[in-house]
């Protein structure tokens, strides 16, 4: 028994794979590439959105920088003002006399050193000047105390270092005591 396959069933077979080989070539040619720009859509569409959040995170930053160069401003304006325009080596002297006066220090010698020029930022824009002064007291533990918070406090920026104290320290008696002072001064220009 040979098996024949009718004609109805032969178009029926034939339209199938017809069907198989237009989908077929729908799926490559339009389809395949359709997936593929939607996904490459998708990418795009996420690295946009990245630097959207990014741009948006750069706008708040340039927000918070800028409130922060303000304050910044701010802060130099305030320490500049207790700046000095120049340097005058008595008008300091002066000032720590009177400051050991109120602490009842008693000055053995004064003698100021070399005043040192501090170069900041780009040469020549702003140049500080340091005047330091070398101190030799004599002063209790207490009174030293109050005279170093009064240069510390004093309204225009006075440092101290190098501090030596010898003598007995526990007898509550006078103490050798030295030290340097510097002020600092903006350079008139």
């Amino acid at each position: 028994m040979k098996n024949k396959i009718s004609q109805k069933d032969q178009i029926f077979i034939f339209g199938i794979i017809l069907i198989a080989i237009i989908v077929f070539f729908c799926y490559m040619f339009i389809f395949k590439p359709m997936l593929k720009k939607i996904m490459d859509y998708t990418k795009e569409e996420e690295t946009i959105n990245a630097q959207l959040r990014n741009a948006g995170s750069f706008a708040a930053d340039k927000e918070r920088l800028a409130a922060e160069v303000k304050n910044i401003s701010k802060r130099i304006v305030f320490y500049e003002e207790r700046l000095p325009k120049e340097t005058d080596i008595p008008q300091v002297l002066d000032e720590l006399v009177k400051i050991g006066e109120r602490s009842q220090v008693t000055f053995i010698s004064i003698e100021p050193r070399k005043v040192e020029r501090i170069y900041v930022g780009a040469a020549g824009k702003k140049n500080y000047l340091k005047i330091p002064v070398e101190l030799k007291l004599k002063a209790g533990y207490h009174e030293f105390a109050l005279f170093v918070n009064g240069v510390e406090n004093f309204p225009q920026f006075m440092r101290v270092d190098d501090v030596k104290m010898s003598g007995d320290i526990s007898t509550g008696k006078k103490h050798d005591i030295s030290l340097t002072v510097s002020a600092f001064a903006l350079e008139g220009n």
